[in-house]
């Protein structure tokens, strides 16, 4: 994803992402597994990296008038 072109629906990869992430940290509220435990921190570390690459991905693109341009 680092080389192709940015759209705003990039966008659409950290919702289900951090769906995901928040239903792993319920699961782990309620039976405290160290399996689960790692998955739900390493998920949020991925969801972390993945927001940053997209936030500087959108403001890099804001800079260029690529966002937002009329046809």
């Amino acid at each position: 994803l680092l080389r192709i072109n940015f759209y705003l629906s990039w966008w659409a990869y950290s919702f289900p992402m951090a769906a995901k992430t928040l239903a792993s940290f319920l699961m782990l509220s309620l039976t405290h597994d160290p399996i689960i435990n790692f998955i739900a921190w390493f998920e949020l570390a991925f969801l972390s990296i993945i927001i940053v690459v997209l936030v500087v991905k959108t403001i890099a693109a804001i800079s260029r008038n690529q966002i937002c341009v009329e046809d």
